[in-house]
């Protein structure tokens, strides 16, 4: 048995951990189990505790890692256990993107499509599931599953596709999956970041600037009476946004590698109501009231936290729980409510 958690640490199980080499090798451990006794699970960063089984079994699916371009369709095959980050190393430098990028880029293919992750350019492109052409899975009878959307599938396909988009692996272990990928001319982004008082202020920027930018993020000190915050947006830099800036080099660079570690065991909770007032106390005085046309990468754009590996250590050995929620454009007060 091997002790498991999800990315926020807490309510860590003891389970089995499978890696068969192929399909044929994963049907056959489906078709012997017991029901409910076996999940996969990707590289373990959803927060909470979905990839894990306690005293059961897990998948992890370290075989399914192939990666083929279709340059001329702009869209890409991948096995189910590809990391966000191997896939941009890949298709950066052949001037691609993914279409949806959430905040860390380690973060399995599998993990993305059964979590349908969303991104900064949620408003515009919509999830990762939007960008899915067809899935390969392996059902809970150990049959084999090509899924799509496509006009010409069966009506019981179309609504197995969307089941297993968001669906958090309860249809069956995804092995493979088509997707449609966006193209870019650098791998920079050119970004302006605003600060507002209140989050009044910072909705209505947001909502009067997502015309002009892919990306929109915002950055809320939630411990403030005000909820102030930074807005930061972004678009992908053309080669016209590099020469203005005078930087020089390969225009289709990934780097990616972390500066630095959390230790591996701190005595005490490092973030904790004290501790973040007073990150969120400088974060918000040392951000300039408005900062416009930055080059930023990839990386540091759109995986800040990244730059620090394992930093979910610093909230302690009990870990943490987050909260996710979504309310209407027109009911922002809620936020003060909760």
């Amino acid at each position: 048995m091997n002790l498991i958690s999800g990315w926020g640490l807490h309510n860590p199980a003891n389970v089995n951990i499978l890696n068969p080499d192929n399909i044929e090798q994963l049907g056959n451990i489906i078709l012997d189990s017991r029901k409910k006794s076996i999940l996969a699970r990707g590289l373990g960063r959803s927060y909470g505790d979905a990839a894990q089984l306690k005293d059961k079994s897990v998948f992890c699916l370290n075989a399914f890692d192939h990666i083929f371009l279709n340059k001329k369709e702009g869209s890409i095959t991948v096995g189910s256990r590809v990391s966000i980050d191997s896939l941009l190393k890949k298709i950066i430098p052949e001037g691609f993107f993914i279409p949806v990028s959430p905040g860390t880029r380690n973060v399995s293919i599998g993990g993305a499509i059964a979590s349908d992750v969303h991104g900064k350019n949620h408003h515009l492109n919509g999830s990762f599931g939007n960008h899915i052409i067809e899935i390969l899975l392996i059902d809970g009878m150990g049959n084999l599953k090509k899924l799509s959307s496509r006009n010409d599938e069966p009506i019981e396909i179309k609504n197995q596709f969307w089941a297993t988009i968001g669906g958090m692996g309860l249809t069956g272990v995804i092995v493979e999956a088509t997707f449609s990928l966006l193209p870019i001319k650098t791998s920079k982004m050119i970004t302006s970041s605003f600060k507002y008082k209140d989050l009044d202020d910072l909705m209505d920027a947001m909502l009067n600037k997502q015309d002009n930018y892919q990306y929109i993020v915002a950055w809320v000190d939630s411990l403030s009476k005000k909820n102030r915050g930074v807005l930061t947006v972004g678009n992908h830099a053309i080669e016209s946004d590099i020469v203005k800036n005078d930087l020089r080099g390969n225009l289709l660079t990934y780097y990616s590698k972390s500066i630095a570690s959390a230790p591996s065991f701190l005595p005490f909770r490092l973030l904790n109501k004290l501790t973040v007032k007073a990150f969120n106390e400088i974060w918000f005085r040392k951000t300039p009231r408005e900062k416009k046309d930055e080059i930023k990468s990839i990386s540091n754009f759109f995986h800040p936290l990244d730059v620090v590996k394992n930093w979910n250590r610093f909230y302690g050995s009990k870990g943490f729980i987050q909260y996710q929620f979504v309310v209407p454009e027109n009911e922002h007060n809620t936020i003060f409510e909760i």
